[in-house]
């Protein structure tokens, strides 16, 4: 038996009518399984019980932002709530067609292209960021810029990565964290609805020249500070890429110096959920890569 054939077996119990002639497990995801359905269709399984949940707030995110974007984002067409167990639930959209914007693929694009997908872009956070969230989504989201959160990020950093730290970066670490959070201006901001996962594998491209085709994977996405968004731009392609985004959503400046402390600690949040989750090569990786 296929490592999928029990979700695709799954799927046709709760939607007998859906024609499944080919499907393949997509060989990543941390929180779910994917799982393709005749080149048409994805689907994720959450792997485990803390999943589930973040699954079912991502749908009534989806489901709160149709209409309101101009760029794709997943439609969840297919839900299975019930029983609420690992295995059972999932979700399932109409596949956005096209690649990621992977740093090479962001690279190879001439400035007029270049131009064009950052409008595209801009004009999705602008709108994003602009959702009514009390009136749009069904759920009540987390508010994951509050202070508390960077003071406690600091804290795990000190008890779990500075033992393996070098002292020159442990001193740059501290110094990063306590100049930022002893600003209270810093967190003087509205939280708006961010993806919080903004970048490479998540913008999909499609065409001749590449245009945006499509948003994904929103389960990282709450009530957030905007900057969020731009960190994961300024990480994957660049702060002046950026810049172009200011064409469309001038307002967004305000949010980039705060993004560029997000960047930096990247490395370290990295490093630390590999701490946390038993994973060598990404604590070693987060170590290296700080600097």
């Amino acid at each position: 038996m296929a490592e999928h054939d029990a979700f695709v077996d799954r799927i046709r119990a709760v939607y007998p009518e859906l024609t499944v002639t080919k499907a393949r497990l997509v060989p990543y995801g941390w929180s779910n399984n994917v799982i393709v359905v005749n080149e048409q269709l994805v689907f994720r399984f959450p792997r485990h019980a803390a999943a589930i949940d973040t699954l079912m707030r991502e749908v009534a995110i989806l489901r709160g932002l149709v209409g309101r974007t101009t760029l794709p984002v997943p439609d969840p067409i297919y839900t299975a709530w019930t029983p609420w167990q690992v295995g059972q639930v999932f979700m399932g959209y109409r596949l956005i067609p096209g690649q990621p914007l992977w740093r090479q693929t962001f690279a190879a694009l001439d400035d007029a292209t270049g131009a064009q997908v950052a409008r595209q872009l801009g004009t999705f956070l602008r709108e994003l960021h602009g959702v009514p969230v009390a009136k749009a989504i069904a759920v009540e989201l987390p508010l994951l810029a509050r202070r508390e959160r960077w003071t406690d990020m600091y804290r795990h950093i000190r008890e779990r990565l500075f033992p393996a730290m070098r002292p020159m970066a442990r001193r740059r670490a501290a110094q990063l964290f306590e100049t930022f959070l002893a600003d209270p201006d810093r967190f003087d901001f509205q939280p708006v609805l961010t993806h919080r996962d903004f970048g490479t594998s998540n913008i999909l491209v499609d065409g001749t020249p590449p245009r945006v085709s499509g948003i994904i994977d929103f389960g990282a996405a709450g009530l957030a500070d905007p900057a969020a968004d731009c960190a994961g731009i300024m990480s994957a392609y660049g702060e002046p890429f950026l810049h172009q985004f200011l064409a469309v959503y001038p307002e967004l400046e305000t949010a980039f110096e705060r993004a560029r402390f997000y960047v930096k600690t990247f490395p370290l949040q990295e490093a630390l959920a590999g701490a946390e989750r038993g994973d060598a090569q990404a604590l070693k990786r987060g170590l290296v890569t700080f600097r």
